[in-house]
């Protein structure tokens, strides 16, 4: 941290260039962030305190004659406050087996479970144990096409997968078994670890990935819980990794996750889980896991069916209702939410700083809660605080924040965009070798509203402008990295 700290040491000297773009200077990388009471471009008098301003609104049309570079800001201001904000250092925590096994050790009834192993890497009675822990599933849960499927609303990219996806799995491994492919773990070992090649077009364009990955099996108050844990670190890239916790037997059968809105009610009728008592049910199981100091930052609402087939590629469902809900958590690291980004569809959102080479993933905690109790418990790899960098940091003032925004729009267009909020939100960034940084930035996120004609179904975020120092934060969409089949 550095380059980091320096800049901070720098402040008082460089606070008067707030207009400079600092965003081609990775240099300047947090250029105003101790601040004594005073808000950045707003003070008149250094016996006055000054109060930060900002508009209820913002409104701009880009590229208005050009229908494919079109980008309509149309956006509510919104800061749930903009006074006392902390700036801190962070340090990146990879999952490796301590990590696991202090989780399974809270989460499993007497700290006992145990470890089922990638099927590749199983012998063949390892593999037959678990084909017919599966078809034990498939009976339970009916015995026809995707019964007992769980879809789980995790940080990261995620598809049904239901017994017979495992069976299916399992009977391939069989297909193609060798004793040679046999890896025993261990004592104590949780976490099988492997180092891939992958590449498009020639060996040369290679990225060696370590994917470390397990699952262990165990009682939660009596019902069988599975935990699955995949981690995955690029070399020279961004590593990120993924904990899932899972009631096995659930009997609700989770169709999709929607946003809580009055076209949401009108299909699925009113929700038949009262929404606190679920949201305490959720903080009780994180307490356990030893998560106490966080905040609700989105909440979807669960809807269930009663029936599901898949017929010639179509799938039906009936008596879908609005059933429980999933919670998305963040830790609470100051009087200001960390800011909430969605994956989208197969990939999964990573925060880069323009002008870094590397970026991050940010860290939420996930929670189901349907009319069956707890669904699923996920939550990505996170960060520790390392030193807080500033107790009351200088924001820029917003007309500059946004004529920052208007910029980065105008220089990158992209096709048929709006904008339909800005938010002042903690977000966690990386500075390559200086580490990484939890600052506030104001989050241009897309629009959710259903009476335009763009609009998007949950919370993402076409880009950021970090509140210190003008400096563009993106959000782009990269693949994902993880096997489904632990899923």
């Amino acid at each position: 941290m550095k380059k980091v700290l320096l800049s901070i040491l720098l402040i008082i000297i460089l606070c008067t260039a707030c207009n400079k773009d600092k965003s081609d200077d990775i240099q300047d990388k947090l250029s105003a962030v101790e601040g004594e009471n005073v808000s950045a471009g707003s003070a008149t008098d250094t016996d006055t305190q000054a109060t930060y301003t900002y508009p209820e609104t913002v409104n701009y049309v880009s590229n208005a004659d050009i229908p494919e570079n079109k980008t309509t800001i149309d956006a509510k201001v919104i800061a749930e406050t903009t006074e006392d904000i902390s700036v801190y250092g962070l340090s990146f925590v990879p999952i490796d087996d301590e990590l696991v096994k202090s989780y399974a050790d809270k989460l499993f009834d007497n700290g006992e479970y145990q470890v089922i192993k990638p099927f590749d890497i199983c012998n063949e009675e390892e593999l037959n144990d678990e084909r017919e822990h599966a078809v034990m599933l498939m009976d339970y849960y009916g015995n026809t096409s995707r019964a007992g499927q769980k879809y789980y609303k995790l940080p990261c990219m995620t598809i049904p997968y239901a017994p017979e996806d495992v069976i299916n799995s399992i009977d391939y491994e069989l297909s193609k078994y060798e004793e040679s492919n046999f890896v025993e773990l261990s004592e104590g070992q949780l976490l099988y670890k492997e180092t891939r090649e992958n590449y498009e077009d020639t060996p040369d364009d290679s990225i060696t990935t370590r994917k470390s990955k397990t699952r262990l099996r165990g009682k939660v108050d009596g019902e069988e819980w599975d935990m699955t844990v995949q981690y995955v670190e690029p070399v020279g890239g961004v590593p990120y990794g993924v904990i899932s916790m899972s009631n096995v037997y659930s009997d609700t059968f989770v169709l999709k996750y929607e946003m809580i809105n009055d076209r949401n009610t009108m299909f699925f009728g009113e929700n038949v889980v009262d929404m606190d008592e679920a949201k305490k049910d959720a903080t009780d199981a994180l307490n356990k896991l030893g998560f106490e100091e966080i905040d609700n930052i989105y909440t979807y609402s669960v809807i269930s069916c009663d029936t599901y087939t898949v017929e010639n590629g179509y799938s039906q469902s009936t008596g879908e209702k609005n059933n429980g809900y999933c919670f998305v958590f963040a830790r609470r690291y100051g009087n200001l939410d960390v800011g909430y980004v969605a994956h989208p569809f197969n990939s999964i959102t990573m925060t880069q700083v323009y002008g870094e080479e590397l970026g991050n993933f940010q860290e939420y905690i996930y929670v189901t809660v349907t009319e069956d109790g707890i669904y699923n418990i996920s939550f990505s790899t996170g960060y520790q605080v390392t030193e807080k960098l500033a107790e009351d940091s200088i924001l820029m003032d917003f007309d500059s924040v946004n004529d920052m925004a208007i910029r980065y729009i105008e220089e990158r267009p992209i096709i048929c965009q709006d904008i339909g909020s800005v938010e002042l939100k903690y977000i966690a960034t990386c500075y390559e070798d200086d580490g990484y940084a939890l600052v506030p930035v104001w989050v241009y996120y897309f629009n959710m509203d259903y009476h335009d004609t763009t609009y998007y179904e949950e919370p993402s975020a076409r880009f950021g402008v970090n509140a210190l120092d003008g400096s563009i934060v993106d959000f782009i969409w990269t693949e994902d990295p993880f096997d489904i089949d632990l899923y």
